[in-house]
C-alpha cells in the first residue's frame, strides 16, 4: 500500500526508517525498500529522491553484509534493549551476536566482546 499509495509519503518513511533498517540488521528490507521507492520516484518525475534511493540500494548491494556485521547489529539492538531497560529482549539479542561470531573466528575480537555483554548482564532482573 506503501509504495502504491502518495510518493512524498513514500520518500518520507524511507527517510525515518533509513537508520532502523541499518542498525537493526535488515538490510534485505532496506534494499527492497529502496528499489521499489527508487521506481517509485522515476515513475512520479522526483529524481531527487530517485538519486537518493538508488545510492541507498546501490550501497546495499554493495556491501554484501556478512555474519560479522550481522553480529554487530544484534550487538547494537542489544544496546538499544538495555537502554529501554528490556533486559531479557538485550540478552537474546546478545546471545544472538555470539551466535554469529564464531563463524568468523571463534577467538576473535568480535567473540570476546559478544561473550563479555551476555556475561555482564546475565544478572540483570
Amino acid at each position: 500500500m506503501l509504495i502504491e499509495g502518495d510518493n512524498r509519503r513514500l520518500q518520507t518513511v524511507c527517510i525515518a526508517l533509513k537508520f532502523f533498517f541499518d542498525f537493526s540488521g535488515h538490510w534485505d528490507d532496506w534494499l527492497s525498500l529502496s528499489t521499489e521507492a527508487e521506481a517509485k520516484a522515476r515513475r512520479t518525475k522526483d529524481f531527487y529522491n530517485a538519486g537518493w534511493r538508488a545510492n541507498d540500494a546501490a550501497h546495499w548491494q554493495a556491501t554484501r553484509a556478512g555474519a560479522r556485521e550481522r553480529s554487530v547489529a544484534f550487538r547494537l539492538r542489544g544496546h538499544g534493549y538495555l537502554l529501554a531497560k528490556n533486559y531479557s529482549a538485550a540478552i537474546t539479542a546478545y546471545r544472538e551476536a555470539l551466535e554469529l561470531d564464531p563463524s568468523l573466528s571463534p577467538k576473535s575480537e568480535d567473540v570476546s566482546i559478544s561473550l563479555n555483554e551476555l556475561a555482564a548482564h546475565q544478572s540483570w532482573p
